[in-house]
């Protein structure tokens, strides 16, 4: 009840905040793998995310046991949880040839593996994880921190 009502009676208090957060979370991300990349890496890193905590231990809550988790060896082909490129083409909206081509190429930067069997596999040891840990996760957190002060303090007057 209490968060229906911030949205119906604040929404314009801290909208802007989540719209400001996807606009420059999508800009930190193509700045560093390209745009259609970024939305194709986007999609691989919630697939790893998925598949290394959120599903597998649900009493990780602290920055510090994710990180751990996001590092875990083989995660996908443990809980059979695969990414396909079909999935990633209609999870992006990007044609199912032009997703195969980016997601050929990401394997040939050693950013991410893939067979038929086992599907999309994000490799945590990657120049690409530097960036997402180092640069992009930085930005994301900023942007969240933003909207999570807004909306919690959205229809007070400061």
């Amino acid at each position: 009840k209490e968060i229906e009502d911030k949205l119906q009676n604040n929404f314009a208090d801290f909208w802007i905040k989540i719209l400001t957060h996807n606009v420059f979370r999508y800009q930190a991300i193509s700045k560093e793998v390209g745009a259609l990349d970024g939305l194709i890496v986007q999609v691989i890193a919630w697939h790893h995310y998925l598949s290394s905590i959120s599903e597998i231990k649900k009493k990780i809550h602290s920055f510090d046991s994710a990180f751990k988790m996001w590092h875990r060896k083989n995660i996908n082909k443990q809980h059979n949880k695969k990414l396909t490129i079909s999935l990633a083409s209609e999870l992006t909206n990007i044609p199912f040839e032009t997703t195969r081509r980016k997601i050929k190429k990401l394997v040939k930067k050693n950013w991410i593996n893939y067979t038929k069997e086992n599907g999309i596999i994000y490799n945590n040891t990657s120049e690409l994880n530097e960036k997402i840990i180092n640069k992009i996760h930085p930005v994301e957190k900023n942007l969240l921190k933003d909207f999570l002060v807004s909306y919690l303090m959205s229809g007070q007057d400061i």
